[in-house]
């Protein structure tokens, strides 16, 4: 079940599993910058340790 958060531009409440919000119409507004970057952060890691993983055993 989905709770509720309020959008990151107008403020109102949306569920957090909402794709866009149905008072502004922003795109994914349960979500802000330090999540965004916070993924993005983990993909690059798991990418470098994956690289030199493959260099120490191939």
């Amino acid at each position: 079940m989905a709770s509720l958060v309020n959008c990151r531009v107008c403020k109102k409440s949306v569920a957090d599993t909402a794709k866009n919000c149905p008072h502004c119409g922003v795109d994914e507004p349960g979500k802000n910058s330090f999540q965004s970057c916070l993924g993005c952060g983990c993909l690059i890691v798991v990418a470098v340790v994956g690289y030199f993983a493959y260099q120490f055993f191939f």
